[in-house]
């Protein structure tokens, strides 16, 4: 039985990784969708249930939050057989605390960095550490920042540096639930 974990697994980019997966023929025979709760995990699931025609027990779901170590080691405790290949796509832009600094986790790492590094390179460690990736396993990494294409010109430029990557802006097609377009700005190169 071959198997994928998908971080971020409940909305955009996660989401339709899940469903070409489950639609690809030859595919997975179980893919897991991680969430930072059960009822997003749930959702995902049905959807890809409706979607792609495939039953339930194709989709596993996981949950825990790359913000918080203990969560992704508690995940992985109750995680049942190998994984041959993981879809890194969590991610986002963190916020800022009332005083307009970067909130900061438990860790000490800015919840911009966790979501978007630490938490995943923590939770590959630890499938390693568990011996948990199937032999010849791949991982894939893509980090998408999205902001508002009515952000100021230096938008890209504070993109690159929270990031410190070098970034290549796109517009997207589709609307924000709010109606106003968005940007996704692909990670091209780390710094």
């Amino acid at each position: 039985m071959s198997t994928v974990l998908i971080t971020g697994a409940n909305s955009g980019l996660g989401l339709d990784a899940a469903r070409q997966l489950a639609l690809r023929p030859g595919g997975y025979d179980r893919i897991l969708l991680s969430a930072r709760s059960q009822a997003k995990a749930d959702a995902a699931r049905d959807t890809l249930v409706r979607e792609t025609g495939r039953p339930a027990s194709v989709f596993g779901t996981v949950v825990f939050d790359l913000t918080d170590p203990t969560t992704i080691r508690s995940a992985l405790d109750r995680l049942d057989g190998t994984i041959d290949a993981v879809v890194l796509n969590a991610g986002g832009l963190a916020g800022t605390d009332h005083a307009g600094q970067p909130r900061i986790t438990a860790t000490g790492q800015t919840e911009l960095f966790a979501m978007n590094v630490g938490g995943h390179a923590i939770l590959v460690e630890e499938l390693h550490a568990r011996s948990r990736l199937a032999a010849g396993a791949t991982w894939r990494s893509q980090l998408l920042v999205t902001f508002d294409v009515d952000a100021p010109i230096g938008a890209r430029a504070c993109a690159e540096h929270a990031c410190g990557a070098v970034v290549l802006a796109k517009r997207n097609d589709a609307t924000s639930p709010n109606g106003r377009s968005f940007l996704r700005v692909r990670v091209l190169h780390g710094v």
